[in-house]
């Protein structure tokens, strides 16, 4: 018994371990990609400051680059469950419109995801039970035998704020298809995504209290529903 005790706190320490490893390397490399948009774009960002036209002149002049690096980092923002995606969308918002950004962070949405169910459908259950701990995996689990279990997808992803990608994580191992993961998902994150993108535009055009207002309806909506959901 002692034996099988160790073992168990043994795999849960190399689990930990793994996670957060795994995290560190996603977060240094999304870091060393917003200093990378940051350094090439500073001019720009600095003339913004003064002129909030400044920026979308700057992503006129550079759209491939400039769709490249927001989809580069979006993609990452799905792979590493602990960057938030709010702030991308926003800054999709600002870069691109509220209608362009929607599809960017859509896109980066789309291209995350699939790379997520690659990877662990390809390397098997084993590394995502060793990512997410055995307790994470037994409730989501539970959740893919619930009958309710695309109604409960589609919630959480309707919401604002609430933890997604974990989510996305543990659905690759669920007896869903890709293309009705992404079809559920997709639909779902379009009021929030817009909710941000419009928020970004108002920013750049110096409407700073109706981005005010969407920020707090926003924060507020996923307080709530946070709270419902750990009651239920």
């Amino acid at each position: 018994m002692l034996i099988f005790i160790k073992a168990v706190m043994k795999d849960k320490k190399q689990s930990d371990e793994l996670s957060l490893k795994l995290n560190i390397a996603g977060i240094a490399l999304f870091l060393l990609l917003c200093a990378a948009v940051t350094y090439f774009s500073w001019p720009y960002i600095s003339d913004f400051i003064q002129t909030p036209d400044a920026f979308p002149e700057f992503v006129s002049e550079n759209v491939l680059t400039s769709i490249f690096l927001y989809l580069a980092m979006q993609i990452l923002q799905v792979v590493v469950a602990l960057i938030p995606g709010e702030f991308l969308e926003v800054g999709a918002g600002l870069a691109f419109g509220w209608f362009g950004g929607l599809l960017m962070a859509q896109l980066g949405v789309a291209l995350g995801t699939i790379l997520i169910f690659i990877i662990f459908r390809k390397l098997g259950k084993p590394l995502i039970m060793r990512y997410l701990g055995k307790d994470k995996i037994e409730k989501f689990e539970k959740l893919n035998k619930n009958p309710k279990r695309d109604s409960i997808i589609f919630f959480v992803f309707l919401v604002p704020g609430l933890p997604k990608d974990l989510l996305t994580y543990a659905a690759a191992f669920f007896d869903i298809s890709i293309g009705r993961f992404l079809a559920l998902t997709l639909i779902a994150r379009i009021p929030s995504i817009v909710t941000s993108t419009y928020a970004g535009k108002s920013i750049i055009d110096g409407d700073l209290l109706t981005a005010a207002v969407i920020f707090v309806i926003t924060g507020i909506i996923a307080f709530i529903a946070s709270i419902k959901i750990r009651q239920s």
